[in-house]
């Protein structure tokens, strides 16, 4: 196996290989901060596939990111929602409304409900249900929508926007997060939906 000093020399050489083919004049600094970039991404044989396949295709010097999406296509953000509503449906199918109430303790990951949930829905999955009100909050709303699949677009939704949050690194900085789904006493107890335009707008300053 290639050590790391010398995985990093061999992708310099390819750069450089790729810099005199594209005709890019590139010095050393910038060599070096291309491996920074892809080194702790790319495998040296993922880079090297990567670097023969843009080859084939273009005509414009490559960046780190163009490299990089070649082996590891941006996942959308509307997947990484589908996942994480995925994994809470499952939760609430097989853990039921009192996941927060198991005793002994020891019955969770990691001695609490907080670990147990983070181990099980991921980090964005319990920030999400925290957003929502809580556990009991979102377990009781699925039930109280009446139609499952509304319920699980609303909430892909709403996740998707909590992904917005976490990419621009906001999740931390937006007290007050609003619940975007509740049970009306109009009607037929119909769900509604509660805008979360206000963690969009968060995003623009």
């Amino acid at each position: 196996m290639m050590d790391p000093q010398e995985r990093r020399k061999q992708m310099a050489r390819i750069l450089v290989g790729l810099s005199q083919l594209y005709g890019r004049n590139m010095n050393m600094g910038t060599i070096s901060f291309f491996v920074d970039v892809i080194d702790p991404v790319l495998t040296f044989e993922e880079f090297s596939h990567a670097a023969m396949k843009w080859q084939e295709k273009n005509r414009a010097f490559p960046m780190p990111a163009d490299l990089i999406q070649l082996i590891k296509p941006p996942v959308e953000e509307k997947d990484d929602a589908q996942i994480v509503v995925n994994k809470i449906v499952e939760a609430i199918n097989t853990l039921g409304h009192t996941w927060t109430q198991w005793i002994p303790k020891e019955r969770y990951i990691g001695g609490s409900w907080e670990s147990d949930a983070r181990a099980r829905l991921g980090e964005l999955g319990f920030h999400v249900v925290k957003a929502w009100g809580g556990w009991s909050v979102i377990h009781n709303s699925l039930y109280s929508a009446g139609e499952e699949t509304v319920w699980r677009a609303q909430l892909r939704d709403f996740v998707q926007t909590q992904v917005r949050l976490a990419r621009a690194g906001r999740l931390d900085h937006l007290p007050g997060i609003p619940e975007p789904l509740r049970v009306t006493d109009r009607g037929a107890r119909s769900p509604e939906r509660i805008e979360a335009m206000r963690l969009i707008e968060g995003l623009k300053g």
